[in-house]
């Protein structure tokens, strides 16, 4: 799959590291491709990955993941080009900084930053994912013998693979009423089974359940 990441710092960095080594093309979206961290980030990740514009990425990719900080966002959506259509992975905490420290929450009382994402790139399936745990634990989600676990969002009238060959039934089948396909390998597939959906179908634009999705 090709993947187009906006942002390259520690959640960018490490999803690229993890995906490009499990076989996917990568390509960052950053401000300054020629910039020397990048390079050494391109160095880690090997010959599946590459560097461009915003724009360049966000084009690559068929699945885009948003990773930078929440006050970056929105000009990186805009500096993103045309996203109608395209899947775009919504790893941001709407977190507010006040002297380099955490001040609360930018918003979330009235609206979600997923909400805005889904309003700043009109067109884009928007899934909230990867923003629940700190990227150490996507470097290495293993535990001894255990492995962490990841929530993602997926809206009910999005059709799911319940895990029965030949299946796509996205209400109970099986026994359970969610339970989606592996998304990409070696970073996160679903194992939703006999998890609650909390849905909301009115949040338009947006994918508004909690699945569990291990890694």
């Amino acid at each position: 799959m090709k993947i187009g990441i906006i942002g390259a710092g520690n959640v960018g960095g490490t999803l690229g590291k993890r995906w490009a080594a499990s076989g996917h093309d990568i390509k960052f979206g950053v401000r300054a491709p020629a910039d020397k961290k990048i390079s050494t980030l391109l160095a880690e990740c090997g010959a599946r990955a590459s560097a461009g514009s915003i724009a360049e990425a966000a084009a690559f990719g068929e699945v885009i993941a948003l990773t930078t900080p929440w006050d970056a966002a929105k000009s990186a959506i805009g500096a993103a080009g045309k996203l109608s259509g395209k899947i775009l992975v919504d790893c941001t905490n709407p977190v507010a900084l006040g002297g380099n420290v955490m001040a609360g929450l930018a918003i979330g009382h009235t609206t979600s930053a997923a909400e805005e994402v889904a309003r700043w790139a009109n067109g884009a399936k928007v899934v909230k994912a990867f923003n629940t745990t700190g990227a150490d634990n996507m470097a290495n989600p293993r535990y001894g013998s255990d492995q962490a676990v990841m929530f993602i969002a997926l809206k009910p009238s999005t059709p799911v693979r319940c895990g029965k060959p030949g299946c796509w039934n996205r209400w109970r089948c099986c026994g359970s009423r969610w339970r989606s396909r592996r998304v990409w390998d070696g970073i996160s597939h679903s194992s939703c089974s006999g998890v609650k959906a909390a849905a909301d179908s009115k949040r338009d634009g947006t994918e508004s359940c909690n699945s569990a999705a291990r890694w």
